[in-house]
């Protein structure tokens, strides 16, 4: 009878452990989307500039503190992994939501001084900060409550939404309140902020399920990931056909609701598949899967990989990114200014086809495709993309398609298998602060290769850089980048062969 209650008493925290993992999924890509609104902080004060007299350094520092504050990982995630995943959500709410009503009450002034400026910026980098703090806590404790080869396919699908967070709000704004003042939105904003993360606070958690029972439902783990998968692809094809090609925002708002309401009523069918394997399962017998040493924070700094990582992913992401913000200028340097964001087009769907197809393979064929290997194939696309720029001018507008696609694939590869990879040699110890890391070195390499980008074109045309003409208007930034990209695929064929 002792055992047999024993017996019990591991089925009932299983069974917790199994409802908390999956309901933390789309609740979880309800939070991503909410945090996405974030970084639309930065086009809402822009539009301000002329009302409220924002210099240009000013405006400098609003664009980049809300960057840096949404990527601020490198502070946000070891908060999330000190005092863990409740208490950061509640901290999240009351600075991401208070952030948003405290910067509304700024929208109608007439004229800012110098200290209310600079009150301005500390606001948007406190809301995007809190909207940081929600986001990892949100991915990571999804992603860490699977079994390590079910981890990497839930990765790919919460890097999915990540990539596409920032359109909800964006699209309910111009779909529906345009004409609403600005004050208004951000209030509602900072209202609804404040209400998903402190219910995120008691709804994602940890999982509970004893480590043989992870296992042991590990393949029916990969089907319901898979359902999920399926979802996810639909709205990064609806976000794609409806906001990025039609720009139909109404129509965009109706998809990523239902969207998100569709991760919800799949939970239920999901739970239910679940509950006879979870209750049947016998753990006694369960094999254990390979798990690479457990590191902490510090001990992976002892480790060469992780600098040839986050070197890799400065280079890539940086990169990459800044292509997208200097394509418009580029091809109107080839005299072609309608081609720009087409190309940006053709860098979106790569992008988003390399982050779920790519992450969901080096999951599924978690033993055959190893993430390194991967990274490496990212890194070398990118490099043959910037090379096909020089192409576009000569041969036709159809290699400047090629170099985006090539560009976004890389960009995606790399955003999708960085935590793959912390996960895979590290485990979940310290992944927030590790992930979170590296997510402030893409930001990082964003604005590095911005400024690159910009002091380069100064030098070479001085007068103005926005009316250069010709190859020389990007022959040099983009000759480093092709050197930069084969250098981190160099450097993630080291980190594959250590």
């Amino acid at each position: 009878k002792e055992n047999s209650g024993n017996i019990d008493e591991e089925t009932a925290d299983n069974l917790i452990g199994m409802v908390t993992k999956w309901v933390s999924i789309p609740y979880g890509i309800l939070v991503v989307f909410v945090a996405g609104g974030a970084l639309n902080l930065s086009p809402y004060f822009l539009e301000l500039k002329d009302t409220l007299g924002f210099k240009p350094v000013e405006q400098e520092f609003i664009r980049w503190g809300v960057m840096f504050g949404f990527m601020g990982g490198i502070v946000s995630g070891p908060i999330v992994d000190i005092i863990g995943t409740t208490v950061s959500f509640i901290i999240a709410a009351f600075i991401s939501g208070g952030g948003f009503i405290a910067l509304a009450f700024y929208t109608d002034a007439s004229k800012v001084n110098a200290f209310n400026s600079i009150l301005i910026i500390g606001l948007v980098v406190l809301a995007s900060f809190g909207a940081s703090i929600a986001i990892i806590a949100s991915i990571a404790t999804v992603i860490k409550n699977f079994s390590r080869n079910v981890g990497a396919m839930v990765t790919a699908v919460m890097i999915s939404y990540f990539y596409i967070a920032h359109y909800l709000d964006k699209c309910i704004r111009e779909g529906y309140f345009h004409d609403v003042p600005i004050k208004t939105n951000m209030i509602a904003t900072g209202i609804y902020t404040f209400i998903i993360y402190i219910l995120a606070a008691f709804i994602i958690d940890e999982n509970k399920e004893s480590e043989a029972m992870k296992r042991t439902s590990s393949i029916t783990d990969r089907f319901g990931i898979l359902i999920y998968a399926v979802i996810s692809a639909g709205a990064l094809a609806a976000i794609y056909f409806t906001c990025v090609i039609a720009e139909n925002f109404k129509l965009g708002v109706f998809f990523m609701v239902l969207i998100i309401l569709v991760n919800f009523i799949v939970l239920g069918f999901t739970i239910q598949m679940l509950l006879g394997r979870i209750k049947s399962a016998d753990t006694r017998n369960v094999g254990k899967e390979h798990v690479p040493p457990k590191k902490n924070f510090i001990q992976m700094f002892g480790d060469i990989r992780y600098y040839c990582l986050l070197l890799g992913t400065f280079i890539v992401v940086g990169s990459g990114v800044t292509y997208t913000i200097e394509a418009t200028s580029v091809a109107a340097a080839m005299g072609k200014e309608n081609l720009g964001k087409e190309a940006v087009k053709s860098y979106w769907i790569s992008a988003a086809i390399a982050i779920l197809g790519g992450g969901l393979a080096s999951g599924v064929f978690v033993n055959l495709l190893n993430g390194w290997l991967l990274a490496a194939a990212a890194a070398f696309s990118g490099m043959a993309g910037f090379g096909f720029v020089f192409l576009a001018s000569t041969y036709g507008d159809f290699w400047f398609h090629l170099s985006s696609f090539f560009i976004g694939g890389a960009v995606g590869g790399w955003m999708v298998v960085v935590p793959q990879i912390i996960l895979d040699d590290a485990g979940p110890n310290s992944f927030e602060s590790l992930w979170g890391l590296s997510l402030t070195v893409n930001c990082a390499g964003i604005f590095c290769f911005e400024r690159l980008f910009y002091w380069i074109n100064e030098k070479l045309e001085p007068s103005s850089t926005s009316t250069c003409k010709g190859t020389s208007c990007y022959l040099a930034p983009y000759l480093i980048s092709t050197g930069l990209c084969l250098i981190a695929g160099v450097l993630a064929l080291v980190g594959f062969s250590k």
